[in-house]
């Protein structure tokens, strides 16, 4: 909805933290009420939509790469591990992202790719590329002529964001609506669903993304596999699906690619999230999820006779979480190999969240955590020190108590799947996804703290 004078405020931030910011929040801040930029949904209320004049003030910022200049779903670490020399960016599917210090999260500047080719779109999800301290990434390109083209990229440690090498490119049949891919020790993986953002309608949908989704009645998915030495790219279909987050992907065998996905309902993305939808629960369960009951999907690629299946895997337990999740977290030492372990968050009717634990070699031992009236974000895996199994480690979570108001700090055992320590919060912190851990991170020791958790709450 569009926010006006009386419903926005300054936030008073400590002095030893400072908030990642852009140029649409501050002008916001200072006039009281949301900017002309590009929103994700449209307003409520027909007569706060934009003016004409306004569109137009959005259409100069598309062009220029700040109509959505709020990147916050997923911070990235290029260059060296180092608050010196890393470049820090907050990102989104935009290819503009912005530079933040990693220490006191103050913005550094927006980063533009470079001018030539045109860049279309940008990448939300870097992986890294699997024994290296590499980023591999993509984004959509556009020559003065011809069709737009997806160009595959590798960032080593020296490269700053304007000048990664280039594995390869390919020009899709449909420039589809993607923001995840997958990657192994010798391919990038790319979906390709029946499913666009329709950059036509932008102005009379009035910059409202989520309204510019469309299905491509007839079409089938596209898959692409990168050969990441040589560049080499094989072209595959399959089924017609939407996924947002790809979980992971590794060779089976000298024939055969196993990727796994957290597919959904492509109009999810704009119902799920609408205001009105998320104020107003059912009062009764209808066991909708936010995934629209699409089931947690295993792809088998083939390359020898160039074809792909899908299964979907066993649910011995009966949970209606442990099929149906997104935001999948892994062991990133498993990024790209066999792995057995997937942890992810799962939504039914809005009020009622678990985490979960889905054990894709041996389904009788999926785990679900799973609170009456809280509310927790995506989780983030932490491997131990000295790990003696792929989920030796901890996961980390902000999760909001209904009954106190007040968020709080969790630790999970990643092996028994069991909260380990808690720490409330002294702010409230909304719903969040993509953290990242940095331990080359010091922050000044803040004066405020969390109320400490006694033994019997956790």
């Amino acid at each position: 909805m569009k926010v006006n004078k009386n419903t926005i405020h300054k936030i008073t931030i400590p002095s030893t933290i400072n908030a990642i910011t852009t140029g649409c929040d501050l002008a916001s801040v200072e006039a009281g009420e949301l900017v002309p930029q590009t929103t994700l949904n449209k307003f409520v209320n027909e007569d706060e939509e934009w003016t004409l004049w306004e569109k137009l003030k959005i259409s100069t910022k598309v062009l220029l790469g700040t109509a959505f200049d709020n990147n916050n779903p997923v911070v990235w670490r290029l260059g060296e591990k180092s608050q010196e020399n890393g470049i820090y960016l907050a990102m989104t599917d935009s290819p503009v992202p912005i530079r933040f210090n990693i220490s006191d999260l103050s913005t550094l500047g927006m980063q533009y790719p470079n001018w030539f080719p045109l860049t279309l779109s940008g990448c939300a999800h870097f992986l890294r590329e699997i024994g290296t301290d590499n980023s591999i990434s993509f984004m959509g390109k556009k020559h003065l002529t011809g069709k737009p083209f997806i160009q595959v990229q590798r960032y080593t440690p020296q490269s700053t964001y304007q000048d990664p090498e280039v594995v390869g490119s390919f020009t899709p049949k449909k420039f589809s609506n993607i923001h995840s891919f997958s990657l192994t020790e010798e391919f990038a993986i790319f979906f390709f669903y029946p499913v666009i953002v329709n950059p036509k309608l932008y102005f009379s949908a009035n910059f409202h993304v989520f309204e510019l989704i469309q299905w491509l009645e007839g079409e089938m998915t596209d898959v692409f596999i990168v050969d990441l030495k040589t560049g080499n790219v094989t072209q595959l279909e399959t089924d017609p699906i939407y996924s947002v987050h790809h979980v992971n992907a590794y060779r089976a065998n000298k024939d055969e690619l196993i990727l796994d996905l957290c597919p959904t309902s492509f109009v999810n993305m704009r119902d799920y999230l609408k205001l009105e939808n998320m104020m107003n629960p059912p009062t009764t369960s209808s066991g909708v999820s936010t995934n629209k009951n699409e089931e947690f999907t295993r792809y088998t690629i083939n390359l020898t006779t160039q074809k792909i299946s899908h299964s979907y895997l066993p649910n011995p337990t009966n949970s209606q979480w442990t099929n149906h999740f997104d935001f999948p977290v892994i062991n990133e030492r498993f990024r790209g190999k066999k792995y057995c372990y997937v942890f992810g968050w799962a939504a039914f009717d809005y009020s009622r969240i678990a985490l979960v634990k889905k054990n894709v070699c041996d389904g009788t031992q999926d785990k679900v955590w799973y609170v009456e009236n809280h509310y927790s974000s995506e989780m983030w895996f932490l491997e131990s020190p000295d790990p003696k199994s792929e989920d030796d480690g901890v996961l980390i979570t902000i999760v909001f108590d209904g009954e106190k108001s007040k968020s709080y700090l969790v630790i999970i055992d990643a092996i028994t799947f069991e909260p380990i320590a808690r720490s409330y919060l002294p702010h409230n912190i909304p719903w969040s996804a993509h953290g990242m851990h940095f331990p080359e991170a010091t922050f000044a020791e803040n004066s405020q703290h969390g109320r400490r958790t006694s033994k019997d709450e956790l």
